[in-house]
C-alpha cells in the first residue's frame, strides 16, 4: 500500500473518531442539562413540600376558596373571647380612655 493512501485513511478515521467523540459530548451535556433541571424541580418541589407540612407555605387558591377561607377565619375571630369582651366592655373604655 502507498503511504498516501494510509495517511488519507488515518485522516478519514481520526476525523470520524472525532465526530464521534463530539456527538457524545453533545448527548451528555443534553443530559446533564435534563438532569440537572429535574434536580433542581425536585429540590423545588421537596422544599414546597417541606414548607407545607411545616405550616409556613400553603398552597395558593382559587378565588372562592380563598373567599372561603376568610369568611371562615372572620367568623372564628368574631366567635373568640377577646372580641367578645372588648364588644361588651368597649363603649365603655372608651370613655374612661
Amino acid at each position: 500500500m502507498n503511504t498516501i493512501d494510509l495517511d488519507g485513511i488515518s485522516l478519514e478515521q481520526a476525523l470520524i473518531d472525532f465526530e464521534v467523540a463530539n456527538a457524545r459530548v453533545i448527548d451528555l451535556t443534553a443530559r446533564l442539562t435534563s438532569l440537572s433541571r429535574e434536580l433542581l424541580q425536585a429540590r423545588s418541589e421537596l422544599e414546597v413540600l417541606k414548607l407545607t407540612r411545616s405550616g409556613v407555605y400553603a398552597a395558593p387558591l382559587s378565588d372562592n376558596e380563598e373567599i372561603l377561607a376568610l369568611r371562615s377565619k372572620l367568623d372564628q375571630i368574631r366567635a373568640s373571647r377577646a372580641v367578645r369582651i372588648a364588644a361588651i366592655f368597649g363603649p365603655n373604655l372608651r370613655k374612661v380612655l
